[in-house]
Protein backbone atom coordinates (compact mmCIF):
# COMPACT_ATOMS: atom_id res chain seq x y z
CA UNK A 1 0.00 0.00 0.00
CA UNK A 2 1.08 3.57 -0.61
CA UNK A 3 0.38 5.38 2.01
CA UNK A 4 1.03 8.89 0.97
CA UNK A 5 -0.86 8.21 -3.01
CA UNK A 6 -3.68 6.45 -0.89
CA UNK A 7 -4.12 9.28 1.55
CA UNK A 8 -4.04 11.55 -1.48
CA UNK A 9 -6.83 9.70 -3.07
CA UNK A 10 -9.03 9.89 -0.30
CA UNK A 11 -8.51 13.39 0.12
CA UNK A 12 -9.40 14.20 -3.53
CA UNK A 13 -12.58 11.95 -3.32
CA UNK A 14 -13.57 13.96 0.01
CA UNK A 15 -13.55 17.41 -2.11
CA UNK A 16 -14.65 16.06 -5.35
CA UNK A 17 -17.59 14.83 -3.63
CA UNK A 18 -18.39 17.95 -1.90
CA UNK A 19 -17.68 20.32 -5.11
CA UNK A 20 -18.57 18.30 -8.21
CA UNK A 21 -21.65 18.88 -9.95
CA UNK A 22 -24.61 16.41 -9.25
CA UNK A 23 -27.41 16.60 -11.74
CA UNK A 24 -30.52 14.80 -11.32
CA UNK A 25 -29.62 10.80 -11.36
CA UNK A 26 -31.44 9.60 -14.01
CA UNK A 27 -32.25 5.50 -14.25
CA UNK A 28 -28.97 3.61 -15.77
CA UNK A 29 -30.38 2.31 -19.60
CA UNK A 30 -30.98 -1.26 -19.10
CA UNK A 31 -29.67 -1.38 -16.08
CA UNK A 32 -25.61 -1.52 -17.41
CA UNK A 33 -23.15 -0.07 -16.19
CA UNK A 34 -21.44 2.97 -18.12
CA UNK A 35 -18.83 1.58 -20.52
CA UNK A 36 -15.64 3.23 -20.33
CA UNK A 37 -13.05 2.40 -23.35
CA UNK A 38 -9.73 3.73 -23.14
CA UNK A 39 -8.50 4.10 -26.86
CA UNK A 40 -5.43 4.78 -28.02
CA UNK A 41 -4.62 6.05 -31.38
CA UNK A 42 -1.46 4.39 -32.37
CA UNK A 43 0.66 5.74 -35.35
CA UNK A 44 4.21 6.65 -36.76
CA UNK A 45 5.15 10.18 -37.14
CA UNK A 46 6.67 12.08 -39.99
CA UNK A 47 8.73 13.98 -37.74
CA UNK A 48 9.62 17.24 -40.08
CA UNK A 49 10.88 14.94 -42.90
CA UNK A 50 8.85 16.06 -45.72
CA UNK A 51 10.41 19.77 -45.04
CA UNK A 52 13.69 18.99 -43.90
CA UNK A 53 15.37 15.96 -46.30
CA UNK A 54 18.29 15.36 -43.93
CA UNK A 55 15.30 14.10 -41.45
CA UNK A 56 13.84 10.68 -41.08
CA UNK A 57 9.88 9.65 -40.03
CA UNK A 58 9.91 8.73 -36.59
CA UNK A 59 9.14 4.86 -36.90
CA UNK A 60 7.83 2.43 -34.86
CA UNK A 61 10.48 1.93 -32.28
CA UNK A 62 10.29 5.27 -30.58
CA UNK A 63 6.77 6.20 -31.78
CA UNK A 64 4.60 2.55 -31.32
CA UNK A 65 7.04 0.91 -28.90
CA UNK A 66 8.06 3.77 -27.58
CA UNK A 67 11.65 2.78 -26.69
CA UNK A 68 13.76 5.51 -25.24
CA UNK A 69 17.36 5.53 -23.01
CA UNK A 70 15.33 4.84 -19.87
CA UNK A 71 13.23 2.41 -20.90
CA UNK A 72 10.26 1.59 -23.12
CA UNK A 73 6.91 3.98 -23.17
CA UNK A 74 4.85 2.75 -25.64
CA UNK A 75 2.42 -0.24 -26.42
CA UNK A 76 3.89 -2.15 -23.78
CA UNK A 77 3.89 -0.56 -21.18
CA UNK A 78 -0.06 0.70 -21.93
CA UNK A 79 -0.65 -3.41 -21.78
CA UNK A 80 0.94 -3.69 -18.61
CA UNK A 81 -0.55 -1.35 -16.70
CA UNK A 82 -4.10 -2.28 -18.39
CA UNK A 83 -3.10 -6.10 -16.97
CA UNK A 84 -2.60 -4.89 -13.92
CA UNK A 85 -6.03 -3.85 -13.42
CA UNK A 86 -7.61 -6.67 -15.39
CA UNK A 87 -8.92 -4.61 -18.46
CA UNK A 88 -7.87 -4.47 -22.33
CA UNK A 89 -7.56 -1.34 -24.20
CA UNK A 90 -8.13 -0.07 -27.64
CA UNK A 91 -5.54 0.53 -29.80
CA UNK A 92 -6.76 2.24 -33.01
CA UNK A 93 -3.79 1.53 -35.44
CA UNK A 94 -3.04 3.29 -38.65
CA UNK A 95 -1.33 0.68 -41.15
CA UNK A 96 -0.90 2.74 -44.10
CA UNK A 97 2.35 3.97 -42.08
CA UNK A 98 3.54 0.52 -44.32
CA UNK A 99 4.27 2.73 -46.71
CA UNK A 100 7.00 5.02 -44.62
CA UNK A 101 8.70 2.56 -42.72
CA UNK A 102 7.84 -0.82 -44.59
CA UNK A 103 5.38 -3.60 -43.73
CA UNK A 104 7.04 -5.91 -41.21
CA UNK A 105 7.86 -3.34 -38.61
CA UNK A 106 4.17 -1.98 -38.53
CA UNK A 107 2.87 -5.56 -38.91
CA UNK A 108 4.95 -7.24 -35.63
CA UNK A 109 3.38 -3.96 -33.69
CA UNK A 110 -0.17 -4.93 -34.20
CA UNK A 111 0.31 -8.82 -33.93
CA UNK A 112 2.08 -7.87 -30.39
CA UNK A 113 -1.01 -6.03 -29.27
CA UNK A 114 -3.09 -8.72 -30.40
CA UNK A 115 -1.33 -11.69 -29.01
CA UNK A 116 -1.83 -10.14 -25.66
CA UNK A 117 -5.49 -10.30 -25.95
CA UNK A 118 -6.10 -6.24 -26.81
CA UNK A 119 -8.43 -4.93 -29.32
CA UNK A 120 -6.49 -3.63 -32.59
CA UNK A 121 -9.06 -1.33 -34.53
CA UNK A 122 -8.60 0.85 -37.48
CA UNK A 123 -7.11 3.56 -37.41
CA UNK A 124 -6.47 5.59 -41.09
CA UNK A 125 -4.17 8.90 -41.93
CA UNK A 126 -4.45 8.67 -45.55
CA UNK A 127 -1.46 11.14 -46.38
CA UNK A 128 0.55 7.70 -45.31
CA UNK A 129 -0.05 6.18 -48.51
CA UNK A 130 2.80 7.44 -50.46
CA UNK A 131 6.68 7.15 -51.84
CA UNK A 132 8.19 9.81 -49.23
CA UNK A 133 10.94 9.90 -51.47
CA UNK A 134 9.12 10.59 -54.74
CA UNK A 135 7.46 13.49 -52.95
CA UNK A 136 10.42 15.08 -51.85
CA UNK A 137 11.92 15.25 -55.53
CA UNK A 138 8.55 16.66 -56.84
CA UNK A 139 7.60 13.71 -58.40
CA UNK A 140 4.41 13.03 -56.48
CA UNK A 141 1.95 15.15 -54.49
CA UNK A 142 2.11 14.67 -50.83
CA UNK A 143 -1.35 12.96 -50.46
CA UNK A 144 -4.50 14.87 -48.36
CA UNK A 145 -4.25 14.02 -44.56
CA UNK A 146 -8.11 14.79 -44.87
CA UNK A 147 -10.32 11.70 -45.31
CA UNK A 148 -13.31 13.78 -46.25
CA UNK A 149 -11.46 15.47 -48.80
CA UNK A 150 -11.71 11.95 -51.14
CA UNK A 151 -14.85 10.81 -52.67
CA UNK A 152 -16.51 7.80 -51.66
CA UNK A 153 -14.86 5.40 -53.99
CA UNK A 154 -11.39 6.25 -52.08
CA UNK A 155 -12.85 6.69 -49.02
CA UNK A 156 -14.05 2.78 -49.37
CA UNK A 157 -10.77 1.87 -50.85
CA UNK A 158 -8.55 3.72 -48.04
CA UNK A 159 -11.22 1.09 -45.09
CA UNK A 160 -10.95 -1.85 -47.44
CA UNK A 161 -7.47 -2.37 -47.74
CA UNK A 162 -6.46 -0.79 -43.83
CA UNK A 163 -8.84 -3.42 -42.51
CA UNK A 164 -7.59 -6.15 -45.01
CA UNK A 165 -3.85 -5.64 -43.71
CA UNK A 166 -4.79 -5.70 -39.52
CA UNK A 167 -7.07 -9.01 -40.42
CA UNK A 168 -4.06 -10.25 -42.64
CA UNK A 169 -1.22 -9.48 -39.80
CA UNK A 170 -3.12 -10.10 -36.42
CA UNK A 171 -6.04 -12.68 -37.85
CA UNK A 172 -8.56 -10.67 -36.20
CA UNK A 173 -10.43 -8.05 -38.49
CA UNK A 174 -11.15 -4.69 -36.97
CA UNK A 175 -14.97 -4.40 -35.99
CA UNK A 176 -14.21 -0.19 -35.11
CA UNK A 177 -12.77 2.32 -36.86
CA UNK A 178 -11.59 5.85 -36.54
CA UNK A 179 -10.53 8.77 -38.89
CA UNK A 180 -7.41 9.99 -38.16
CA UNK A 181 -7.38 13.99 -36.66
CA UNK A 182 -11.34 13.06 -37.06
CA UNK A 183 -10.75 14.42 -40.36
CA UNK A 184 -14.04 12.17 -41.81
CA UNK A 185 -18.03 12.43 -42.06
CA UNK A 186 -21.28 10.23 -42.91
CA UNK A 187 -19.26 9.53 -46.32
CA UNK A 188 -16.99 6.91 -44.16
CA UNK A 189 -19.69 5.97 -42.16
CA UNK A 190 -21.16 4.76 -45.40
CA UNK A 191 -17.65 2.72 -46.37
CA UNK A 192 -17.92 1.27 -42.88
CA UNK A 193 -21.14 -0.09 -43.75
CA UNK A 194 -20.25 -1.32 -47.08
CA UNK A 195 -16.89 -3.07 -45.70
CA UNK A 196 -18.90 -4.59 -42.52
CA UNK A 197 -17.20 -2.60 -39.86
CA UNK A 198 -20.17 -2.00 -37.78
CA UNK A 199 -18.58 0.96 -35.59
CA UNK A 200 -17.60 4.13 -36.32
CA UNK A 201 -15.55 6.00 -33.67
CA UNK A 202 -14.67 9.26 -35.57
CA UNK A 203 -17.35 12.01 -34.17
CA UNK A 204 -16.28 14.40 -31.87
CA UNK A 205 -18.92 17.45 -31.04
CA UNK A 206 -15.43 19.77 -30.72
CA UNK A 207 -13.98 19.15 -34.08
CA UNK A 208 -16.69 19.50 -35.19
CA UNK A 209 -17.45 22.70 -33.77
CA UNK A 210 -14.11 23.66 -34.83
CA UNK A 211 -14.57 23.39 -38.26
CA UNK A 212 -12.18 19.95 -38.14
CA UNK A 213 -14.78 17.35 -39.10
CA UNK A 214 -17.55 18.27 -41.50
CA UNK A 215 -20.14 15.69 -39.29
CA UNK A 216 -23.64 16.95 -40.10
CA UNK A 217 -25.28 14.82 -37.39
CA UNK A 218 -28.48 16.52 -36.37
CA UNK A 219 -28.65 16.59 -32.94
CA UNK A 220 -25.11 16.43 -32.21
CA UNK A 221 -23.57 13.42 -30.62
CA UNK A 222 -21.73 13.07 -27.03
CA UNK A 223 -23.08 9.72 -26.31
CA UNK A 224 -23.82 6.23 -28.71
CA UNK A 225 -26.31 6.24 -31.52
CA UNK A 226 -27.77 4.30 -34.29
CA UNK A 227 -26.87 6.05 -37.54
CA UNK A 228 -29.87 5.51 -40.55
CA UNK A 229 -27.15 3.13 -42.22
CA UNK A 230 -26.90 0.84 -39.46
CA UNK A 231 -23.74 1.96 -38.61
CA UNK A 232 -23.04 2.37 -34.50
CA UNK A 233 -21.42 5.75 -33.84
CA UNK A 234 -19.61 5.83 -30.50
CA UNK A 235 -18.48 9.73 -30.63
CA UNK A 236 -15.24 10.46 -28.54
CA UNK A 237 -16.61 12.00 -24.96
CA UNK A 238 -16.64 15.62 -24.42
CA UNK A 239 -16.87 17.55 -21.53
CA UNK A 240 -16.99 21.07 -20.05
CA UNK A 241 -14.32 22.48 -18.11
CA UNK A 242 -14.98 25.29 -15.93
CA UNK A 243 -12.27 27.74 -14.17
CA UNK A 244 -10.00 29.39 -16.58
CA UNK A 245 -9.70 29.07 -20.09
CA UNK A 246 -13.49 27.43 -19.36
CA UNK A 247 -15.50 25.08 -22.35
CA UNK A 248 -15.65 22.53 -24.37
CA UNK A 249 -13.05 19.74 -24.88
CA UNK A 250 -12.78 16.21 -25.97
CA UNK A 251 -11.79 13.46 -23.00
CA UNK A 252 -8.33 13.74 -24.08
CA UNK A 253 -6.54 11.77 -21.18
CA UNK A 254 -3.29 13.18 -21.38
CA UNK A 255 -4.94 16.78 -21.32
CA UNK A 256 -6.67 16.32 -17.93
CA UNK A 257 -5.74 15.69 -14.55
CA UNK A 258 -7.49 12.70 -12.28
CA UNK A 259 -9.56 14.63 -10.46
CA UNK A 260 -11.62 15.96 -13.99
CA UNK A 261 -11.74 12.25 -14.85
CA UNK A 262 -13.46 11.04 -12.24
CA UNK A 263 -15.71 13.53 -11.20
CA UNK A 264 -16.59 13.39 -15.33
CA UNK A 265 -16.91 10.03 -14.89
CA UNK A 266 -19.10 9.69 -11.74
CA UNK A 267 -21.41 12.61 -13.82
CA UNK A 268 -21.74 10.69 -17.54
CA UNK A 269 -23.17 7.70 -14.94
CA UNK A 270 -25.36 10.00 -12.86
CA UNK A 271 -26.85 11.63 -16.32
CA UNK A 272 -27.51 8.18 -17.60
CA UNK A 273 -24.80 7.66 -20.08
CA UNK A 274 -23.94 4.77 -22.17
CA UNK A 275 -20.20 4.81 -23.33
CA UNK A 276 -17.42 7.05 -22.08
CA UNK A 277 -14.95 6.94 -24.73
CA UNK A 278 -11.62 8.52 -23.98
CA UNK A 279 -8.39 8.75 -26.03
CA UNK A 280 -4.64 8.86 -25.65
CA UNK A 281 -2.55 8.63 -22.68
CA UNK A 282 -3.31 8.04 -19.41
CA UNK A 283 -4.26 4.52 -17.01
CA UNK A 284 -5.59 6.79 -14.08
CA UNK A 285 -8.27 6.01 -15.17
CA UNK A 286 -8.60 2.40 -14.96
CA UNK A 287 -7.94 2.17 -11.01
CA UNK A 288 -11.48 2.46 -10.81
CA UNK A 289 -12.82 -0.92 -8.58
CA UNK A 290 -16.56 -0.02 -8.86
CA UNK A 291 -17.48 -2.55 -11.60
CA UNK A 292 -21.17 -2.09 -10.78
CA UNK A 293 -21.36 1.00 -11.72
CA UNK A 294 -18.34 1.90 -14.27
CA UNK A 295 -16.99 -1.38 -16.64
CA UNK A 296 -13.66 -0.63 -18.56
CA UNK A 297 -14.33 -2.40 -22.20
CA UNK A 298 -13.57 -2.70 -25.87
CA UNK A 299 -15.55 -2.12 -28.47
CA UNK A 300 -15.94 -6.13 -28.60
CA UNK A 301 -17.83 -5.43 -25.53
CA UNK A 302 -20.61 -2.95 -26.07
CA UNK A 303 -24.26 -4.85 -26.51
CA UNK A 304 -24.18 -3.95 -30.03
CA UNK A 305 -26.61 -6.49 -30.98
CA UNK A 306 -29.25 -5.33 -28.33
CA UNK A 307 -28.49 -1.73 -29.19
CA UNK A 308 -29.25 -2.40 -33.01
CA UNK A 309 -32.91 -2.54 -32.16
CA UNK A 310 -33.00 -1.10 -28.43
CA UNK A 311 -31.15 2.22 -28.82
CA UNK A 312 -33.42 4.92 -28.57
CA UNK A 313 -32.98 8.60 -30.46
CA UNK A 314 -29.92 10.63 -29.59
CA UNK A 315 -31.43 13.84 -27.13
CA UNK A 316 -31.90 17.09 -28.51
CA UNK A 317 -29.29 18.57 -26.85
CA UNK A 318 -26.30 16.22 -25.74
CA UNK A 319 -25.42 15.95 -22.07
CA UNK A 320 -21.72 16.90 -21.20
CA UNK A 321 -19.94 16.39 -17.47
CA UNK A 322 -18.15 19.21 -16.01
CA UNK A 323 -15.70 18.81 -13.46
CA UNK A 324 -15.72 21.54 -10.81
CA UNK A 325 -13.55 24.42 -11.31
CA UNK A 326 -11.04 23.89 -9.09
CA UNK A 327 -9.72 20.59 -11.14
CA UNK A 328 -9.32 22.74 -13.81
CA UNK A 329 -7.47 25.38 -12.08
CA UNK A 330 -4.91 22.06 -10.69
CA UNK A 331 -3.88 20.62 -14.02
CA UNK A 332 -3.35 24.45 -15.04
CA UNK A 333 -1.30 25.55 -12.13
CA UNK A 334 0.55 22.06 -12.56
CA UNK A 335 1.00 22.57 -16.25
CA UNK A 336 2.52 26.09 -15.59
CA UNK A 337 5.46 24.71 -13.44
CA UNK A 338 6.04 22.22 -15.85
CA UNK A 339 6.76 24.28 -18.86
CA UNK A 340 9.10 26.40 -16.59
CA UNK A 341 11.00 22.78 -16.19
CA UNK A 342 10.73 23.11 -12.10
CA UNK A 343 9.49 19.30 -12.40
Amino acid sequence: MNGPRDAADRARKALLDWSRRRPPAQPRPDGEPLYVMVTIDTEISMGGALKDHSVQPIGPDVRIWGRLPDGTWGIECFMDTFEAFGVRGVFFYEPFAKNIVGEAAIADAARAIVARGHSVELHVHPEFKMNLEAVRRGEMEKPSALLHSYDADAQRAYIAEGAADLERWTGVRPIAFRSGGFASDEVATDACAAEGIPIDSSYNVWAVANGVSPFELTPKLNDVAMLANGVLEVPTTNLFTRGPKRGMRPFELSSLNAAEMIAAVDEMYELGMRVCCTLTHSFRLIRTTNQVRFRVVTYRDLPLERWKTSLPPPPAEPRYPSPPAWTAVTRMALQAIKDRGVV
